[in-house]
C-alpha cells in the first residue's frame, strides 16, 4: 500500500492527485456527532465526498478511497463515548458504513488521537471487533466486497512517554483490521526541550520508528 491523507482545499483538488504515486487515498476527516454518534455530513461535505470518489475512481490507474474519521483536531472524548458501550458503537458503525457506501468509498479509516486510558484501549478493541463484524454482514447483504478497515495509530504499541501509560489492543487490531497507518513523525518539535529529528530511525533511543514498528 502507498497511501496518503487528503483534505478539501482549493489549491490542490483531488483531481490533481497523481494516481501513479499511490494505491489508496484517505479523505480527511469526518467526525461523529457528540449526541447522536452518527457521522456529520453537511450539504457542502456531501458535495466534497462525491467529487472525491468520482474523480479518483476514474483515474488511470484507479485509486482505492477510504473515508477517514477523526483527526488530530477532533474531540477524543466523543470517541471514548462512542466506544464505551454496544449501543453507541452500533450507531456509529452503521452510520460510518452507510456514508461510505452511499458515496462510493472502498473503506473506512479511524483516526482516534488517542485513547487516553487502559479502559478506552479495551473499548477500542471492542469497537474494532464490532466494526469488522458489521462490515462482513454489510458485504454479505449487498453481495459486494467488504469495506477496508484501517486506522492511524501512535508510533509504538505502548504510550511509554505519557504520564498515563496504556497499550493498544494488539490482538483485536490483528484480527479485525486490514492494516494500520503508523504515525511515525513529530518525535521532536516545538514542545520538545531539546533539538532532535522529527522522524528518527536512530536505534539509540526508543523514540524512533524502528522501535515503534517492532513493538
Amino acid at each position: 500500500m502507498k497511501a496518503a491523507y487528503w483534505f478539501e482545499q482549493s489549491i490542490f483538488p483531488a483531481s490533481a492527485i497523481n494516481s501513479s504515486l499511490y494505491t489508496h487515498i484517505c479523505y480527511a476527516f469526518l467526525v461523529p456527532n457528540s449526541i447522536t454518534y452518527k457521522l456529520q455530513v453537511s450539504n457542502s461535505t456531501a458535495e466534497s465526498l462525491s467529487r472525491f470518489t468520482s474523480s479518483l475512481g476514474t483515474k488511470t490507474p484507479p485509486l482505492k478511497t477510504l473515508l477517514s474519521i477523526g483527526g488530530a483536531g477532533s474531540n477524543r472524548a466523543v470517541f471514548a463515548q462512542v466506544a464505551s458501550n454496544h449501543t453507541s458503537r452500533e450507531t456509529f458503525i452503521n452510520s460510518a458504513i452507510e456514508v461510505a457506501r452511499n458515496f462510493g468509498f472502498d473503506g473506512l479509516d479511524l483516526d482516534w488521537e488517542f485513547p487516553q486510558t487502559s479502559t478506552e484501549m479495551d473499548h477500542l478493541g471492542l469497537l474494532l471487533r464490532d466494526w469488522r463484524n458489521a462490515i462482513l454482514d454489510d458485504a454479505k447483504s449487498r453481495g459486494q466486497p467488504p469495506l477496508l478497515l484501517t486506522a492511524a495509530v501512535y508510533f509504538a504499541v505502548e504510550f511509554f512517554l505519557s504520564p498515563t501509560p496504556r497499550t493498544y489492543p494488539v490482538a483485536s487490531i490483528n484480527d479485525n483490521m486490514d492494516w494500520i497507518n503508523v504515525m511515525s513523525y513529530d518525535y521532536n518539535g516545538a514542545s520538545s526541550n531539546r533539538t532532535g529529528p522529527l522522524a528518527s530511525f536512530n536505534p539509540r533511543s526508543n523514540v524512533n520508528t524502528v522501535y515503534g514498528l517492532r513493538s
